[in-house]
């Protein structure tokens, strides 16, 4: 892990190489209650393509400060990390809730994103008010039953106790207020007016946020393609990473000249 300084507080990222020398850089957002270890399947699959650099949210991981931002409050702490690490110009991927912080960055500062890879995500979110409840009132509960329809059936156990343990890891304060900000997200008046290449990536077995989510978020993007994966689910980036990997090269090769 690497650290920089964002509004007084130490923030940790990890990244999988130097940004420029002819490569394209990827912003990877994490989603509710996670860190940066989620996309440990791409750091290993992708940094002969790209530079990788992902960031532990505010409140989660390695990185100090309180959580309990909205995407739009998240997306402007990004600017701070992007500015301090004297990135110009990137793709964001957002798995999630990511990828509503992701929508926001590209609304935000158009200038800056070059292209979108949205990951199990949508452009607003139905979370069950009793979850909610059982999130605040018995958070291991609630991240078991997290885990259990995160996954397609048949997953991997080290997958699942991998994420299980992310989840725990970064505690039930943090989940609470991602999942809530998640409640609060619509992308639907403007997700029309980001201009810029996005490749929307589902699971058919995803649960949390259908692949018909990612459908309508796909067609409302002026140049978004969909892609899903018959075998995974919300996790699709970790059950599904060989694919998933491939269809980011591929991405790669129609958004402009590399960073």
């Amino acid at each position: 892990m690497l650290f920089t300084n964002i509004d007084g507080h130490k923030s940790a990222y990890r990244i999988s190489s130097v940004a420029g020398h002819g490569k394209p850089t990827i912003l990877c957002i994490h989603g509710s209650g996670g860190d940066s270890s989620v996309w440990a399947s791409q750091f290993a699959g992708l940094a002969a393509d790209c530079t990788l650099i992902a960031p532990d949210l505010p409140g989660h991981g390695k990185t100090q400060g309180k959580g309990g931002y909205t995407a739009e409050e998240y997306a402007s702490w990004l600017e701070s990390f992007v500015e301090a690490l004297g990135l110009n110009s990137f793709i964001v991927m957002g798995y999630s809730m990511g990828g509503a912080i992701a929508q926001a960055c590209a609304h935000a500062y158009p200038t800056r994103v070059a292209g979108l890879i949205l990951v199990s995500t949508a452009m607003r979110f139905v979370v069950a008010p009793e979850y909610l409840k059982v999130l605040q009132k018995d958070f291991h509960r609630a991240a078991r039953a997290s885990c259990d329809s995160a996954y397609a059936p048949g997953v991997a156990s080290e997958l699942y106790h991998r994420g299980l343990e992310m989840l725990l890891s970064n505690g039930g304060e943090a989940m609470y207020e991602d999942v809530l900000a998640c409640t609060q997200f619509d992308s639907t008046p403007w997700a029309g007016k980001i201009s810029v290449p996005g490749l929307v990536i589902s699971g058919n077995h995803d649960t949390i946020t259908p692949p018909e989510a990612g459908r309508e978020l796909a067609a409302a993007l002026p140049q978004g393609r969909f892609m899903s994966f018959a075998k995974a689910g919300h996790m699709v980036m970790q059950e599904a990473a060989d694919g998933f990997n491939a269809a980011v090269r591929q991405f790669l090769t129609i958004t402009g000249e590399p960073i």
